[in-house]
């Protein structure tokens, strides 16, 4: 039996029952879809600018491969507010 969830907002690398792994690339300026998830974590695999992240609107620098945070549930979407294009994946939980 399978884990309820939401379509991914970035592109599914991984998913089962404990775990969905959800990669997204941005352009600068770009910003996903909306995403309602449970816990999650995001880590940068380039470095970069991001905002709407981690709970804040603030924008934040990211370094390549770094972890970033653990999010909170809710809605949420990652705007890439730097000048280079960026790649991320996001870590979310199962239920």
């Amino acid at each position: 039996m399978g884990v309820e969830r939401e379509k991914a907002a970035g592109e599914v690398q991984l998913e089962n029952d404990s775990v969905r792994a959800v990669r997204y690339s941005l352009r600068p300026g770009q910003t996903s879809s909306v995403q309602t998830s449970g816990s999650y974590v995001l880590v940068p695999l380039g470095p970069g600018r991001l905002a709407n992240v981690c709970g804040t609107t603030d924008a934040r620098s990211v370094e390549a491969a770094g972890f970033l945070c653990v999010g909170c549930e809710g809605d949420h979407k990652i705007s890439n507010v730097g000048n280079v294009p960026i790649d991320l994946i996001e870590f979310e939980f199962g239920t």
